[in-house]
């Protein structure tokens, strides 16, 4: 697991869209979503992704990979699992995801 700063100079709103596309980048990535971490706007973004059937790929080597393709994600959270919760509309149910991420981010 890993946690999204990104650079002073992004649109904040905008962050968490440009998590997802840097990890789209990344071909074993089947499906990202990112949301904010904290609720006093310091820019802490963390991302649940699915991987390729078969990938290794794990938080931390993901992170390695982003960061190389964008410093301002450096200190992210990313949690590799095998589905993404979802809302009743199927859309990723972001509330669940902040949550998950910061119970894991309390406990590493």
């Amino acid at each position: 697991m890993v946690t999204f700063q990104p650079h002073a100079s992004r649109d904040v709103a905008a962050a968490p869209a440009a998590s997802e596309d840097a990890l789209y980048a990344q071909p074993l990535v089947r499906y990202a979503a990112a949301v904010p971490l904290d609720h006093d706007h310091h820019h802490r973004f963390g991302a649940v992704v699915t991987t390729a059937t078969g990938s290794r790929f794990q938080g931390a080597d993901l992170l390695g990979w982003v960061t190389r393709q964008d410093q301002a994600l450096a200190g992210s959270a990313i949690d590799v699992r095998d589905d993404v919760p979802v809302s009743a509309q199927g859309k990723p149910d972001r509330v669940r995801i902040a949550d998950l991420l910061g119970a894991r981010e309390q406990t590493s």
